[in-house]
């Protein structure tokens, strides 16, 4: 007979492992370089909408080339050396948020979780207050 899980954590400790956050500290607070970290993040931001523009225009040339393949009844073609092909997935994945809307503690969400640590930066669309 096994035995029963333990719970990993607090709810509060669970809630942190899951990413799940407090309110942040204003940069202006924490971070000593002020102005360093304000010019690498600004064009961080600028980047990542360089990189939004550029995916929707590789999404729309994705629709011109996979309605060609379609249209030829071809999944594969060569092209300069290259196969280009139309490809079709599927991904699943659970929400820690809608499973914590549907009553399961974050305890349990905790110990049901498989973790790989990795470390990278985000940031996020601009909020604009509403006045």
């Amino acid at each position: 007979m096994s035995k029963p899980r333990v719970p990993v954590a607090t709810e509060q400790e669970a809630r942190e492992a899951l990413g799940i956050p407090e309110k942040a500290p204003d940069f202006r607070e924490v971070i000593v370089d002020k102005k360093g970290f304000t010019r690498a993040v600004n064009s961080y931001i600028t980047i990542i909408d360089q990189i939004k523009d550029l995916e929707s225009q590789k999404r729309a040339l994705s629709d011109i080339i996979g309605s060609e393949l379609a249209t030829a009844d071809a999944k594969t073609v060569m092209f300069e050396n290259r196969r280009v092909t139309l490809a079709s997935g599927k991904n699943t994945t659970l929400s820690k948020e809608k499973l914590l809307e549907l009553g399961v503690p974050a305890t349990k969400i905790m110990a049901a979780t498989v973790t790989r640590e990795y470390t990278y930066v985000t940031v996020s669309k601009e909020k604009v207050n509403e006045q």
